[in-house]
């Protein structure tokens, strides 16, 4: 089993922690890049910040994503859909 935590940081805070779920909220954007520093500023001055959700799984929990949900993944996490083929996907 792989495991993996999150600690808050001077820059991230834990929001919320319900669970097996935790909502991070980052006080400063520390991936501005030349191109998003405008819009990063303008977000900081309305007070706009980043937040992350962290799920963590074991044998008690199991988790429902939309497609591109997910950022990072660690350890054994399998996906299953429900499409069986291509003919079941076109029918649907």
């Amino acid at each position: 089993m792989y495991k993996t935590t999150m600690q808050e940081t001077a820059n991230r805070k834990i929001l919320e922690q319900k669970g097996n779920i935790t909502i991070f909220e980052y006080d400063h954007d520390m991936s501005t890049n030349v191109g998003s520093a405008m819009q990063s500023y303008y977000a900081s001055k309305m007070n706009v910040r980043k937040r992350q959700v962290m799920v963590n799984l074991d044998d008690k929990h199991d988790m429902i994503l939309q497609a591109g949900a997910m950022q990072w993944i660690a350890g054994d996490v399998s996906s299953a859909t429900n499409v069986k083929g291509i003919g079941d996907f076109a029918k649907n």
